[in-house]
Formats: structure tokens, sequence, C-alpha cells
């Protein structure tokens, strides 16, 4: 089985990194490619043809989303959108973890899919900005 992970240079593609030390894990940077640029998205998912990704890179920087929410929504939208449009291209699920202040933190139990989001800031609605972009796109 092989696997890509996105964002493999951050805190939680470190950590996956750790838990798929057993398979095929092909540990994707920004620096191997940029997820904002579509041309160079599909090239490089065609190119691998990976059995399942998961997606971890992300503009995580939730005080710079504030000033520069552009750069949010780039990444953290279209970025993720280049990505899922390139993998459904090959056939590839993708498995993305991204609820970080999609929800306000007032429910007192865990949060799950179900639940109504109520983002704080800029960087929530960046990363809810995904999850309906994958939810129109019936993912």
């Amino acid at each position: 089985m092989k696997v890509a992970l996105t964002g493999s240079g951050g805190m939680l593609g470190h950590e996956v990194k750790n838990v798929f030390n057993d398979v095929d894990l092909i540990a994707l940077t920004r620096q191997d490619f940029d997820i904002t640029d579509l041309d160079k998205t599909f090239s490089v998912i065609k190119e691998m043809r990976p059995d399942y990704l998961i997606h971890a890179a992300a503009y995580t920087d939730v005080d710079g989303s504030e000033n520069d929410p552009y750069k949010a929504y780039l990444v953290n939208g279209i970025g993720t959108r280049n990505l899922t449009m390139a993998c459904e291209y090959v056939r590839c699920p993708i498995v993305y973890i991204s609820s970080d202040y999609v929800f306000d933190g007032t429910k007192k139990d865990p949060y799950d899919e179900w639940d109504i989001t109520s983002p704080v800031n800029q960087y929530g609605f960046s990363k809810l900005f995904v999850i309906r972009i994958l939810q129109y796109l019936k993912w």
C-alpha cells in the first residue's frame, strides 16, 4: 500500500509519519510542491498514484490568518480543493483532519461531524471553507 502524506514537515505530519512507519509512505512538504498550484498538484498526484492520501498540509498561523485571510483561504481552501480534485482523478481517497477553530468551543461534550459549526476567526472560516467544498463535491 502506497500512502502519500502532505504537510509531513509540520507537527501533525510528524505524528502521522510515526504511525505509518510500516507502509510505503511518501512524505511530502511544501518544498516538494505547492498545493495551491492546481497544475502542479495534478502532476504530482498523477505521477505518484497513491492508494491513499493523508492531507496534513495547512496554513496554521491563526494570528496570521486574521491579518492575511487570503493566504489562509488559499492554502486551507483552494489547496485542499486542488488535492481533492487530483485525488478524485486518480481515484485515491483522502483522509483530512481539520476541525481546529471550526467550532466555537462552547459545547461541553466532544464535537462530532454532525455538530453545527461556528468559526471564531478567519482561520476557522478557512477550515470550514474546505469542509463546504468537500460537501459540494460530495466527498
